[in-house]
């Protein structure tokens, strides 16, 4: 702890730390969880669904 550093600008510090994280942890499951739909569809049209869902969990990652 620096204490030349002003406790509100350590905690400024520390939350954009650990919201940088959850940022990276989020944007980690959401394509854990597409991969997940790409190795359900095998090319048959029973899991054409599963395409249609990996490309949705992507493009949602895409637009926040």
């Amino acid at each position: 702890v620096d204490p030349d550093v002003e406790v509100n600008k350590a905690a400024q510090i520390v939350i954009a730390a650990l919201e940088n994280h959850i940022k990276q942890l989020v944007l980690a499951e959401r394509e854990a969880c597409a991969k997940v739909c790409d190795a359900v569809d095998d090319g048959k049209d029973e899991f054409i669904g599963a395409v249609y869902c990996a490309a949705a969990i992507r493009q949602r990652g895409e637009t926040k």
